[in-house]
């Protein structure tokens, strides 16, 4: 995908999706096929892909304006007690968790 040889890229895809074992994997092929239909240009594709892997992973996605604030707000309140009472509240976790956990912030920094 790397050298532009995006149609074979895309059958790579399609057929890896058949072999897919869990949700992770899943959504790991389907925000790689919205990358691809981001790298040709068709971001309506590559946006429902992106929300399709997150909804894989268990990421709702807020649509209204009051839900988008909602989960800011929530978020800020996280990071800021992650900041202040990091001992409390951080732990180490199972690497099955960080698997999905990692997918979910691949796709949002792209």
């Amino acid at each position: 995908m790397l050298q532009g040889k995006y149609r074979p890229a895309e059958q790579v895809f399609q057929a890896a999706d058949f072999v897919a074992k869990d949700a992770t994997q899943q959504a790991d092929i389907e925000g790689r096929v919205g990358e691809l239909a981001h790298k040709q240009g068709d971001m309506e594709k590559a946006g429902e892909c992106i929300e399709r892997a997150l909804q894989l992973l268990g990421q709702r996605i807020p649509r209204k304006t009051l839900h988008v604030f909602a989960a800011l707000a929530r978020e800020l309140i996280v990071q800021t007690l992650h900041s202040l009472l990091s001992k409390l509240f951080l732990a180490r976790r199972k690497i099955e968790d960080a698997k999905s956990s990692l997918s979910r912030f691949n796709f949002f920094v792209g």
